[in-house]
């Protein structure tokens, strides 16, 4: 961990493959023929992958409605208001499979690599935010943590514009662990995760927010809100 004018930069998060659990994964037994060429992909990937994830502290301002003031910065959110009831310290935060791994170059590869690659850089990310999870509990104290994420839920329940604020919060994150926000709100690399933890007796889950339906990722039941 780096501590650059307070954000806390984490760059050596260890990354590793499980190769018998990602073969099956990525359903190899239906293409024996490519295990040579998968085995080539993952060698390649794992030498690159290089998961980075930033925190910086905000404090909790004004409160208004369905409107609150994060480190100097106007959210627009009722969910984010009720959630942040009593709170007065959130860690905005954002991860990322890296630069590295999402720049790899595929050219030589099978054109399967590139549906191996979406599955691996995934698992990237998802090592690096559950790492940063795990680094505001133990450096900060806090035990029972949950996440909102902008865009994660239904399009009104904190909308992917306020994607612009949060990144002024986190100021740095392109330098810092190279995420660019594109003019869109999305991100640069495409497996990157950004929000905000806070401490919570009751752990919040953004799928709570969502009315779809069918969801492979689903986490928790949609909660109707009052």
């Amino acid at each position: 961990m780096v501590n650059r004018e307070n954000a806390h930069v984490l760059e050596s998060i260890p990354f590793s493959v499980d190769r018998d659990a990602f073969r099956d994964e990525v359903r190899m037994d239906a293409y024996p023929e490519l295990a040579d060429e998968l085995e080539r992909y993952l060698d390649r990937a794992e030498q690159a992958a290089r998961p980075r994830g930033m925190v910086r502290v905000a404090y909790v301002g004004e409160r208004d409605g369905d409107r609150v003031e994060l480190g100097g910065e106007q959210f627009h959110s009722e969910i984010l208001v009720d959630n942040l009831q009593g709170i007065n310290r959130v860690f905005t935060y954002a991860a990322t499979c890296g630069r590295e791994l999402y720049e790899l170059d595929l050219g030589d590869l099978d054109p399967f690599a590139s549906f191996w690659h979406d599955t691996l850089k995934t698992q990237a990310v998802h090592t690096a935010s559950t790492f940063v999870c795990d680094y505001v509990r133990s450096e900060f104290g806090v035990d029972k943590v949950s996440s909102m994420n902008p865009g994660s839920g239904d399009v009104d329940v904190w909308p992917i514009q306020q994607q612009e604020p949060l990144f002024r919060v986190l100021e740095g994150a392109d330098r810092e662990i190279g995420i660019e926000l594109t003019d869109s709100n999305l991100m640069i690399p495409d497996k990157s995760v950004s929000g905000i933890f806070f401490a919570s007796d009751r752990a919040y889950v953004n799928c709570e927010a969502c009315t779809r339906k069918i969801c492979p990722d689903r986490r928790a039941p949609y909660r109707p809100r009052r």
